[in-house]
């Protein structure tokens, strides 16, 4: 099992460039579970993560 671990995503454009290359990233190296961290947050963020898991 290949285990990909990404740490430390700054902001909007930090997810948005994540969502573009992680798919085709993943793939190409045959990765079968991705860890993401991201900083930084706002609290109306942190809310909202609490309550959403993204899965690609």
């Amino acid at each position: 099992m290949k285990i990909l671990a990404v740490g430390d995503i700054v902001g909007k454009c930090g997810v948005q460039k994540l969502k573009e290359c992680l798919p085709s990233l993943m793939q190409k190296n045959e990765i079968d579970f991705c860890v993401v961290n991201r900083r930084e947050r706002s609290r109306a963020e942190w809310e909202l993560q609490r309550k959403c898991i993204v899965i690609f």
